[in-house]
């Protein structure tokens, strides 16, 4: 499938009088679209990894990521400059199914976030069953979070909650009662059975109700500016060449490649999409819109951006491959764009190519595309709807170069503009 069922052909009445406000009507879209949970990560690595048991890790991972972004659902939304979505639906949780920490919340209270009151999560009641039935199970003693309870367990290091008169009273003097029965109560509901259960299995993830430790590698800037100037094409002739070098480790370059090639197939899918919706175009302004994406695309990211348009759309779409790849969590820096983007900024607004305001209004969509991503936490001392943005895609502007002088350029401020503007940032 490659068409989500939410885009539709825009008639002229329903277009926008001016493309000035497209960055307001797109944040206004995603703060009032339901909160929903996609499987379709979920389900492409578990297909993989059934086929692939006793093959190199480097490659099992390489061919899910491949089959994920082969299959997924793809859409362009009317208010998109910047294409590439990272779940089949507008305001989704991804799952990252093969470390495993959000397979218990699924598992044991995906009931309540479905009932809460405000934001509850939305799933179809098919798409719910192959999550608990066919793709959860398989999972059983084969994640990341399940060898970490081993080693833990080895250095005697796993905590076991406590329910003693001793332990309830210590808690209720730190939290208040009132406090205390407010966090716990959500969790309570409907699953009293497994609440001994549940909570020792959230001592894996809070040892002690204030560390969070999740099973991720930590805090990342990607280093999308190295990876500019070559495009992937370039990744994977590097990839080739060093095989040559170190047949020790061809099983991972051959992974390389796989990730290379699979990333230029996803980019085609969203080229030959915007032709298609392109030919179905009545606005002839956004029929052109859709004309130039089918031609970014074609282009990018597989060979290096040649224009500020080109490296935003580079930049975003290499973000949302590693998103995918990882699944939910990764906390992935995008690192400096006001300088590695500032080459592609000046050449553009001196030979008038562009409009500072048109690289406004890509920052603005850059900006709010890194924000909407969503966590699924459980209802234990969360039964709030503020895990819209919690996965942060931290951006850094402006500072100091290497010999200290000021680093601030003119893109630096029109990303400043662009916070102000939409009055939201990256969750931090």
């Amino acid at each position: 499938m490659t068409l989500n069922s939410q885009v539709k052909p825009i008639k002229p009445s329903d277009f926008p009088t001016s493309r000035s406000n497209r960055t307001q009507i797109l944040k206004k879209k995603i703060l009032d679209a339901p909160y929903e949970i996609c499987i379709e990560r979920a389900r492409y690595f578990t297909q993989v990894f059934k086929e692939t048991e006793g093959e190199h890790p480097s490659l099992r991972a390489a061919k899910a990521i491949e089959r994920t972004l082969d299959n997924m659902t793809i859409y362009i939304l009317p208010e998109e400059l910047l294409v590439g979505n990272r779940s089949s639906k507008l305001v989704a949780s991804v799952i990252p199914i093969e470390r495993g920490e959000f397979n218990m919340i699924l598992e044991l209270d995906l009931k309540n976030v479905m009932k809460r009151e405000v934001k509850p999560f939305q799933l179809s009641p098919e798409e719910k069953r192959e999550l608990l039935k066919e793709i959860i199970p398989y999972w059983k003693k084969k994640t990341i979070r399940d060898y970490k309870k081993q080693e833990w367990k080895k250095e005697d290091l796993l905590i076991k909650p406590r329910f003693g008169l001793f332990s309830i009273f210590r808690r209720m003097k730190y939290f208040g009662l009132k406090s205390l029965w407010k966090t716990v109560k959500p969790f309570l509901k409907g699953r009293f059975f497994h609440t001994f259960r549940a909570f020792r299995e959230i001592a894996l993830n809070n040892p002690n109700l204030v560390d969070d430790v999740f099973d991720d590698q930590g805090h990342l800037i990607l280093g999308i500016n190295n990876v500019m100037p070559i495009g992937f094409r370039g990744i994977k002739e590097k990839a080739l060449k060093l095989r040559k070098k170190n047949p020790d480790r061809a099983v991972f370059y051959d992974s390389v490649v796989i990730c290379c090639d699979a990333v230029k197939r996803f980019a085609d899918k969203f080229a030959s999409l915007a032709l298609k919706m392109a030919h179905e175009e009545l606005n002839e302004e956004h029929k052109e819109e859709l004309l130039q994406i089918s031609k970014n695309m074609t282009k990018i990211p597989w060979n290096p951006p040649e224009n500020f348009y080109e490296a935003m759309q580079f930049l975003w779409f290499t973000q949302d491959v590693a998103l995918i790849a990882f699944g939910l969590g990764g906390i992935f820096a995008i690192g400096r764009p006001d300088q590695y983007l500032f080459p592609y900024y000046k050449k553009d607004i001196d030979e008038g190519i562009i409009t500072r305001e048109f690289a406004l209004g890509l920052v603005e969509e850059l900006l709010i595309k890194l924000s909407y991503n969503l966590f699924v936490l459980p209802s234990y001392a969360k039964n709030t709807a503020s895990e819209l943005g919690a996965d942060n895609n931290a951006v850094t502007i402006g500072g100091v170069d290497k010999d200290g002088n000021d680093a601030a350029n003119d893109l630096s401020f029109v990303f400043m503009d662009a916070i102000m503007n939409i009055k939201s940032m990256t969750n931090s």
